[in-house]
C-alpha cells in the first residue's frame, strides 16, 4: 500500500504516519493520566529500596578496615588501616558505597515526589 507519504518520499512523515496507527491500534482502555497502580505500590517501592540500602550500610560497617583502606592516605592524621588481613577489594567498597547512597537517594526523591503531590495522578486510589 502506498501511502500519501510514500508518494512525496518523506521519511519525516513516514514516521508519523507509523506512529499514529500504532497509537490508534493500542488506545489504552483507561483513562488518560491513571496508570492503575495501586496504592500501597510506592510506600513498598521506598521500603524496598529502604532495605538495600540498609543492607550495603550494614555491610559496610562490618568491612570499615577496608574502606578506611580505600580512603587511606599518607599525611598524618588520615584514615589508617588497621592490623588484620585484607578481606574486600576497593571494587566491591565502591559498589556498596554506590548502592547505600543511590538507595537512600532513590527513597527521597520518592518522598519528594508523594509529598509534593505529582504521585497522585499515577496512583488508583479505589483498587
Amino acid at each position: 500500500m502506498i501511502t500519501p507519504c510514500r508518494a512525496a518520499g518523506a521519511v519525516a512523515c513516514e514516521f508519523r504516519w507509523l506512529f499514529r496507527e500504532i497509537a490508534l491500534a493500542t488506545e489504552p482502555t483507561q483513562k488518560k493520566g491513571v496508570l492503575n497502580m495501586p496504592l500501597w505500590f510506592l510506600p513498598a517501592l521506598i521500603a524496598l529500596f529502604a532495605v538495600v540500602s540498609l543492607a550495603a550500610g550494614i555491610w559496610l560497617l562490618l568491612h570499615l578496615r577496608d574502606v578506611a583502606r580505600v580512603f587511606r592516605g599518607n599525611r598524618p592524621g588520615d584514615m589508617v588501616t588497621g592490623p588484620g588481613r585484607r578481606h574486600a577489594t576497593s571494587t566491591a567498597v565502591w559498589a556498596a558505597l554506590v548502592i547505600f547512597n543511590a538507595g537512600w537517594i532513590v527513597c527521597l526523591v520518592i518522598w519528594v515526589f508523594v509529598i509534593g503531590g505529582e504521585a497522585n495522578s499515577l496512583v488508583d486510589a479505589k483498587s
